[in-house]
């Protein structure tokens, strides 16, 4: 009975004893990036210790993981004190930038989902377009503004901003707001905009309908019949 007791008690300071706190560090990148501009990625020890960085950087497609570029830290640079940030400037290109074997600066990158890696520690980010949605109904300066992520959609979308006769329906699926289209609750998914000269009418709806519904349109295909590709950019 005794061993029995010793070894419940041990079991039980096991259990209680809090364990030491791991040196924390967190990783930002801008969530949304136009193509073609500087993505500033950023690890910052948000610690009280030291915390020895990753030495290599990587940032990959979300989808296939399929790596586009890299950064390598010098040794003596890997070692980030409490408070302390490193910093990559990408600049959306393929290959190995910064203390490499090989330096080489490759083909800009496609738009899509991409992911930073930094040892265990990851990122999302999207890289794509911007484009401003207007509605017949409503006053020009009314817009909503929507984020684009594939490459036809975006040669399309630009197409269609360029347009003088604007024919095209713009239709995507209902996404909380963003800080890029405020004061607007709502816009519409990245990969999922599509262009088209004709839509079913249950998707047809007012945007403010839309917004003071939100609960019930997120998830759903919209389809605003009024709708129109007024601009590229915010």
């Amino acid at each position: 009975m005794r061993i029995r007791t010793g070894v419940t008690a041990a079991l039980i300071l096991l259990i209680v004893l809090p364990a030491a706190a791991a040196p924390r560090a967190k990783v930002l990148a801008p969530r949304f990036n136009v193509l073609g501009t500087t993505v500033e990625i950023v690890f910052t020890n948000v610690s009280d210790e030291p915390v020895l960085m990753a030495g290599t950087w990587r940032i990959g497609r979300a989808r296939t993981d399929q790596t586009m570029a890299t950064y390598r830290w010098a040794e003596g640079e890997r070692m980030v004190a409490p408070g302390a940030s490193r910093r990559w400037a990408w600049d959306q290109r393929e290959g190995c930038t910064g203390e490499c074997s090989k330096t080489s600066v490759g083909e800009q990158v496609e738009p899509g989902p991409y992911v930073v890696a930094i040892g265990g520690r990851r990122r999302a980010f999207q890289v794509g377009q911007f484009f401003q949605i207007g509605f017949d109904h409503l006053p020009e300066d009314e817009t909503l503004t929507v984020f684009v992520n594939r490459s036809d959609d975006i040669a399309e979308m630009t197409s269609e901003a360029d347009a003088q006769d604007k024919t095209l329906i713009v239709s995507g699926i209902v996404r909380k707001g963003r800080d890029y289209n405020r004061p607007w609750t709502i816009t519409m998914g990245p990969g999922s905009i599509v262009l088209g000269e004709v839509f079913v009418e249950v998707c047809d709806a007012d945007p403010y309908q839309v917004q003071d519904y939100r609960r019930s349109w997120l998830g759903e295909r919209w389809c605003p019949w009024s709708s129109y590709v007024a601009a590229v950019g915010r």
